[in-house]
């Protein structure tokens, strides 16, 4: 066995990312993808038009993702859109959001005791309740949050998020991140493993020990290296049992939950909602409604519109069939843009959604932080020179964003890489013990 082989877990944004690392190394490796594609939460459907399941922006700061972006001659075009709210039966625009968003967020004051969200909102008086929605629908749509969950300690540390121009700024990939997922993996199709569940790691220093299933029968697999990357979501990791659990990782893993999201995109034959000043669908705001965002391909002409919604509104949509889903988006849609909901759906070509929730290989969104007490640790991610994590979860700023997956995954391999060019010039290197496999 080559004792340079690195196991990734994981085909999406952080895997891929790790493997073209190691790939430009020269280091073997395998990816087991429990899916039959590349991409994980990055799920674009090349159709016409694209339809993205998954994320869709480059949100912020995002170097990483536009270096990769520039190299494969990908482009992306800005997200250009007015902020508007509908509330009280009425839609309106909202030109200073984000100074009401940022007043919230900036004015949050902490004891010592952190407390969820939603609790501590139910206290603040000296906000007005128009501000409070737009806090809600923010961190709602914006994190996948339970407000009943979420770390309102974490919330205070968003500042960023709403005060800085440069980091709330949004751009769309103009051919969808699946064109990026593909290009990533071209090198090394041959490496990845489709239809692979992980279900145990053991792992020691210098060895490591893979074992899952493949395909619908599930039949048993076993594979060994020097090396694994995990990428999988927190959620599954949950599901995986690893020999020894390092206390570290379960204390991130309970400290962190997966938001939930239902996304809805309704392709139509008419572009009617080019009826709004200047000829674009804004960015709606709908803090009252099942689905709380709402947007369109401006500046590109599609006939897309997207439903957004996102923490235990989404779950409360989730235990509805996918036909009264529907059902909720037409009549939404209807109500915020004045129209008919039966001529809505005499537009309708077709209503694309993925239930992340409901697939087992994902069971959810994208993380954020709950309600915890004490310091909130950077999350280790690298154990006894043998166990590596990357991922969303992991970033320590900008959690749930491809970006932070793609930073990750290439962090992770540069450790590998690090560590095979260390012991290769020092073969004689102590080695402290690790736990047998």
């Amino acid at each position: 066995m080559n004792k340079e082989k690195v196991i990734i877990i994981g085909a999406g944004a952080a895997g891929l990312m790790a493997a073209r690392e190691l790939e430009k190394a020269g280091i073997s490796f395998l990816i087991m993808e429990a899916t039959d594609r590349v991409g994980g939460r990055a799920y674009t459907r090349q159709e016409d038009p694209i339809i993205e399941l998954g994320p869709e922006f480059l949100h912020g700061e995002t170097p990483l993702t536009e270096e990769l972006m520039e190299e494969f001659k990908l482009t992306w075009c800005d997200f250009q859109f007015d902020q508007h709210i509908y509330t009280d039966g009425k839609l309106t625009q909202v030109p200073d959001f984000w100074d009401r968003l940022c007043g919230v967020i900036s004015d949050i004051k902490l004891s010592d005791k952190d407390i969820p969200f939603s609790e501590y909102m139910s206290k603040l008086d000296h906000h007005n309740d128009y501000d409070k929605k737009i806090a809600r629908s923010f961190i709602q749509g914006f994190d996948a949050a339970d407000l009943g969950l979420i770390s309102t300690k974490v919330v205070s540390e968003m500042k960023d998020q709403a005060c800085d121009p440069k980091v709330r700024k949004m751009r769309r990939p103009v051919d969808g991140y699946g064109r990026l997922m593909k290009n990533l993996s071209a090198p090394f199709t041959n490496q990845i493993r489709y239809s692979h569940r992980i279900n145990k790691i053991q792992w020691s220093h210098d060895s490591v020990v893979v074992r899952g299933t493949v395909g619908e029968g599930r039949v048993p697999f076993l594979l060994e290296g020097k090396h694994v990357i995990v990428t999988t979501s927190l959620a599954v990791m949950k599901n995986i049992e690893f020999d020894p659990m390092p206390e570290e990782l379960q204390n991130y893993i309970d400290q962190n939950m997966m938001g939930h999201v239902t996304k809805m995109i309704a392709q139509l034959s008419s572009e009617f909602f080019h009826t709004f000043p200047d000829g674009n669908f804004p960015f709606i705001a709908s803090p009252d409604m099942c689905f709380t965002a709402w947007w369109t391909t401006t500046p590109i002409h599609t006939g897309l519109v997207t439903g957004w919604s996102g923490g235990e509104k989404a779950r409360r949509l989730e235990k509805k069939t996918l036909e009264e889903r529907r059902e909720v988006f037409i009549q939404e849609l209807a109500t915020i843009t004045g129209q008919c909901p039966m001529k809505i759906t005499s537009w309708l070509i077709k209503l694309h959604h993925h239930d992340w929730s409901a697939d087992e290989n994902f069971l959810g969104a994208y993380s954020y932080p709950r309600v915890h007490q004490g310091e909130r640790q950077v999350p280790e991610t690298a154990f006894e020179e043998t166990l590596f994590l990357a991922g969303e979860a992991y970033h320590p700023e900008f959690s749930g964003t491809v970006e932070a997956a793609l930073t990750t995954g290439k962090e992770a391999a540069e450790k590998i890489i690090k560590l095979s060019h260390t012991i290769k010039h020092h073969p004689s290197s102590a080695r402290s013990p690790g736990p047998s496999v």
